[in-house]
């Protein structure tokens, strides 16, 4: 699925039975001309947390530290420049 607006476009691929999938967005800035590429991986909460109670606590309070002395959230993200996805996509074509 392929979602685009004024800005960005965002590319979803989804395995088969909806558990995992990657998002690729790219982002362009009007004021200064430059793309920015991201590539997530994403799991279904249901499939990726059958764990004990004590698990999810641990890991919920690593998020929220995460969240305040980072800012971030996400783990499995890459920001990749114009020059480097065009390197990553001529790659990806020669792997064939």
């Amino acid at each position: 699925m392929v979602v685009k607006n004024k800005n960005s476009t965002k590319i979803f691929i989804n395995c088969d039975c909806g558990c995992s999938g990657i998002e690729i967005s790219k982002f362009e800035y009007q004021n200064c001309k430059e793309k920015e590429y991201y590539i997530y991986h994403f799991i279904s909460s249901f499939d990726a947390e059958q764990t004990t109670i004590f698990y999810k606590i641990k890991r919920t309070l690593k998020i929220i530290y995460n969240i305040l002395t980072t800012g971030f959230y996400l783990y499995n993200q890459i920001c990749l420049t114009e020059k480097q996805f065009v390197e990553l996509k001529e790659e990806i074509i020669k792997f064939e």
